[in-house]
């Protein structure tokens, strides 16, 4: 019965990994199970310098309760079990094992284990690499004398693999989501939208950019998580392209629907397969406004073709289209002073046309990321 019970505990100790709140109920089983006082799980390296760094701690609800009492007199850096030697990978030890009776250090120790409210220890300790130690410490309460036993040894080796890879894999998942949560403040500084949807118009994953479309769109709207577009025409076509990605055998195709309604802004929309290695359908939905289209920043080409600022402003002002002469009325300048600019933004950039200046911007890395 026993052994079903501790599996049990073992298992439900995988929950912290996409839980890490859940710790403080698995300690308070490993708690009761070893019927002690309080649980602690520490990670901890060991500095050069002789010092002792705390990296990661969870507590038992207990510990956690008393936690500035436990702080104070035994959870700091005067505790002489951070000078136990870990000599192998692998080790359970109890306080009378590291530690002669009349040591007058842990004597000391002892007394403040009391203010406490805490007594005997057993300590798990598995070393994990760069000289970091993973280690499990559990108290009785001041007044329990009763010794750790070897039914609580042998629990605490049965424990020892299910903790250390809990903790192996939770710092994995820890790492996935902060690089997930990178990726996606990135990506949501382009003003474009992203989304990622299946082969029904389920959307799986989207952007900030494209989530605040979405809620303030007067032309598309999610229902039930799905993207649906209320012009019965776009959405039909946008039902027809996604049936069609099922039989479509590369990544590459591109499928563009463009919603223009009166009293709102053009809304262009690109489509393209997914494949995940050669399974579908997923489909990567691009939304861009043009309303909120933004324009090349002249500064940067300023700084990309070495240009003066009138020149670099001139330039970014015939690839938005404007012609010489409505550039000239708006800055208040001759029609033969935008010439003589030109001419010299062609000299710099090397180009003989408009044309070719156009494609030089749009091509460069000063295109905003849309």
């Amino acid at each position: 019965m026993q052994y079903e019970e501790d599996n049990q505990l073992f298992a439900d100790l995988y929950r912290c990994i996409t839980a890490p709140s859940h710790w403080v109920s698995v300690l308070d089983q490993v708690k009761a199970r070893m019927n002690v006082a309080s649980v602690v799980v520490q990670v901890i390296k060991k500095q050069y310098s002789g010092t002792v760094d705390l990296e990661w701690e969870v507590r038992d609800s207990f510990s956690l309760e008393h936690s500035a009492l436990h702080d104070k007199w035994v959870n700091n850096a005067d505790n002489p079990r951070l000078l136990i030697e870990v000599n192998q990978p692998l080790q359970v030890v109890r306080d009378v094992d590291v530690f002669e009776e009349d040591c007058p250090v842990f004597r000391g120790f002892q007394k403040r284990l009391a203010l406490a409210g805490l007594g005997k220890a057993i300590m798990l300790d598995i070393a994990l690499p760069n000289d970091t130690l993973l280690s499990l410490i559990a108290h009785r309460h001041s007044h329990d004398d009763q010794p750790y036993d070897a039914d609580i040894e042998q629990f605490l080796y049965a424990l020892a693999p299910h903790l250390s890879q809990a903790l192996e894999i939770s710092q994995a998942f820890k790492n996935s989501l902060c690089q997930q949560h990178l990726l996606e403040s990135i990506v949501d500084h382009i003003s474009m939208g992203l989304l990622l949807i299946d082969e029904k118009g389920g959307v799986l994953w989207g952007s900030q950019t494209a989530e605040n479309m979405i809620q303030s769109s007067a032309v598309m709207t999610l229902h039930n998580q799905h993207l649906r577009f209320l012009n019965s025409s776009v959405n039909h076509s946008f039902r027809d392209i996604l049936s069609r990605f099922t039989d479509q055998s590369s990544g590459f195709e591109r499928h563009i629907l463009v919603v223009r309604e009166e009293c709102t802004s053009t809304l262009e929309i690109m489509l393209t397969p997914f494949h995940n290695k050669g399974a579908l359908p997923y489909a990567l939905v691009y939304l861009k406004d043009m309303q909120s289209a933004t324009l090349i920043d002249p500064k940067e080409v300023q700084i990309l073709f070495s240009l003066t600022p009138a020149e670099a402003n001139i330039a970014v002002a015939l690839a938005d289209g404007l012609t010489l002469s409505e550039y000239a009325g708006i800055k208040g300048i001759s029609i033969g002073t935008t010439r003589i600019q030109l001419k010299s933004v062609f000299a710099k950039m090397g180009i003989n046309r408009q044309a070719e200046l156009v494609r030089k911007l749009y091509s460069s890395v000063s295109m905003p990321i849309q």
